[in-house]
C-alpha cells in the first residue's frame, strides 16, 4: 500500500513531513505542532488508520544575521485505530533530546539512529488493542478495593491486593498531585494510576474525618428563662389559652431551664 501526504506543510520548518515507510502499517515523519494528513493509494486516511509516526520538534533562536533552526528532540508512537472519538496512542520515545540537527543529512542521520524504536512502534501497533485491554483490567481492581480506604487499615489492606505502595497519611494529606493529578493510561502505567487512585480515595476519607473531629459541639451554655409576667387572654401558638408575657406563650408551652 503506498501513501501520500494530503496537507501542506508551512514552508518555515526544517522538518518535511513525508512517508518513511509504506505499508499496511506505515511510518510517518512530522515536524511537533504541525498537523500532517496521509492518504493511501487505496482512499485511507492517517487520521483513521494505523501508523507510527516519527515527530521531531525544533528550537528557533533569532539573531541579527536570521533566525537559526534545528531539531533538538525526537517523539516515536505507535497509533492505532479510530474508534468511538478516540484514538490508541502508545509512545515509544517521548520528548528525547538529540544532538541539534540543522542540515537535511543531520536530520536523516537522526531518523536512522531511531530505527530499532521505529521497529518497536510497529510491534506496538500490532497488539495495541491487546495492550489497552491488558491495562484496563489491570486498573479495573481500583473499583474493587477503593471503599475499603475509609480506614487505614481498610487502605492498607486495599493497596496489597492491588500490589501497590501504600503512602503514609501524612503525605497522601498534604499531597498536591493526589488532590489534583489526572493520571491515564498510556501516559502513566496500570501501577501509577492504581497507587494515585487508592491514595486519592484516602485523602477523601482523611478530610472527612477532620471534618467530623471539627463539628463537635461543646455542650451549651445554660439557658436563662424569663420570669412570667402579665396574663393575657388569647390563643397561645399551640391554641390554648391564657399566655403569659413576655414570651406569649401558655404554661404548656413556656420553655423550662436548661
Amino acid at each position: 500500500m503506498e501513501w501520500q501526504l494530503k496537507t501542506t506543510p508551512p514552508s518555515k520548518i526544517i522538518v518535511t513531513p513525508r512517508v518513511l515507510v509504506h505499508g499496511e502499517i506505515p511510518v510517518f515523519l512530522s515536524a511537533t505542532g504541525y498537523y500532517s494528513e496521509f492518504v493511501s493509494s487505496a482512499g485511507d486516511s492517517s487520521c483513521e488508520h494505523p501508523h507510527v509516526i516519527v515527530s521531531l520538534a525544533e528550537s528557533t533562536i533569532h539573531g541579527p544575521d536570521g533566525s537559526d533552526r534545528w531539531v533538538n528532540s525526537v517523539y516515536v508512537s505507535a497509533v492505532g485505530e479510530q474508534k468511538i472519538g478516540r484514538r490508541q496512542i502508545l509512545p515509544v520515545v517521548s520528548c528525547q533530546a538529540c544532538r541539534p540537527a540543522r542540515t537535511d543529512a543531520e536530520v536523516q542521520a537522526l531518523i536512522d539512529s531511531l530505527a530499532p524504536q521505529i521497529a518497536e512502534a510497529l510491534d506496538l501497533c500490532e497488539r495495541i488493542d491487546v495492550v489497552y485491554a491488558d491495562a484496563a483490567q489491570r486498573t479495573a481492581v481500583i473499583r474493587q478495593v477503593e471503599a475499603q480506604c475509609a480506614t487505614r487499615e481498610g487502605y492498607e489492606a486495599a493497596c496489597e491486593t492491588a500490589e501497590v505502595e501504600a503512602l503514609p497519611d501524612e503525605e497522601i494529606s498534604r499531597s498536591y498531585g493526589i488532590a489534583y493529578g489526572q493520571f491515564s493510561f498510556p501516559e502513566y502505567s496500570p501501577e501509577v494510576i492504581i497507587k494515585m487512585a487508592l491514595a486519592h480515595r484516602r485523602m477523601l476519607a482523611l478530610k472527612e474525618d477532620a471534618k467530623a473531629a471539627a463539628a463537635v459541639i461543646a455542650p451549651q451554655a445554660s439557658v436563662a428563662v424569663p420570669a412570667k409576667s402579665g396574663q393575657l387572654w388569647e390563643p397561645c401558638r399551640c391554641g390554648k389559652e391564657p399566655v403569659y408575657m413576655p414570651l406569649h406563650l401558655c404554661d404548656a408551652c413556656w420553655p423550662k431551664g436548661v
